[in-house]
């Protein structure tokens, strides 16, 4: 509760969710989460298709001291 904040809304301005209301927002945004990576993961898919060395310019790379 620092800061009055918490994972699950409970508040928006001076109206305070209560019970059903503060499950189904943070539902929610769980469902925007999940479709979000989805999408995500289907681009990288689609990109690494027909190129394998697509993300190579993406890796880390440790210098060796």
């Amino acid at each position: 509760m620092l800061l009055d904040m918490n994972l699950q809304r409970y508040k928006s301005g001076n109206t305070v969710f209560v019970g059903r209301r503060v499950l189904q927002d943070t539902m929610g945004d769980l469902l925007i989460n999940v479709i979000g990576s989805f999408l995500l993961s289907f681009f990288a898919w689609y990109k690494s298709r027909y190129n394998s060395a697509y993300f190579e310019k993406f890796r880390v790379q440790f210098l060796n001291s």
